[in-house]
């Protein structure tokens, strides 16, 4: 197999459903801390320890939404991206959908980094901003992986 393309999109609705995925796993714990630790420290501020650690909790985890929310709306603006990519052996070719943007073309050698995970690919597309490309594990065949594994390494 020499290439293959997938329709790739990334808009806001995607880098929010990523951004709540990890949340309980990256900042769920800090926040539970952080409302201890100011609830031991100043445990009359509403009342009483418990009434101190459950309104802390809730004004941070409700500030930290928002804030999620904002960062989701402006990285799906920068990042926005709805085109066909395809893998080749030469490269990765960006055909966007809307014709005004034109296609790019990413020789391997231009792509700095390529992460597995679980789930996915990542590849980093250095330029002066990043730019980054998701590809899905659970939608490749036994062909297409031996060949993102063969230009990973």
């Amino acid at each position: 197999m020499d290439s293959f393309s997938r329709h790739i999109v990334n808009n806001f609705e995607v880098v929010i459903q990523s951004r709540l995925k990890n949340y309980p796993k990256d900042n769920l714990w800090k926040l539970i801390v952080g409302s201890l630790l100011i609830a031991f420290v100043i445990p009359d501020l509403f009342g009483s320890f418990w009434k101190t650690l459950l309104w802390f909790f809730l004004i941070v985890t409700i500030l930290d939404f928002l804030a999620l929310i904002i960062r989701a709306k402006f990285l799906g603006s920068k990042l926005e991206i709805d085109a066909m990519v395809e893998f080749a052996e030469e490269g990765i070719t960006i055909t966007h959908l809307d014709r005004s943007k034109g296609s790019n073309f990413f020789p391997w050698d231009k792509v700095e980094q390529v992460v597995e995970r679980d789930d996915a690919y990542i590849f980093n597309l250095g330029q002066v901003e990043p730019y980054f490309i998701k590809l899905a594990k659970n939608g490749l065949g036994s062909e297409e992986v031996r060949m993102v594994e063969g230009l990973n390494s």
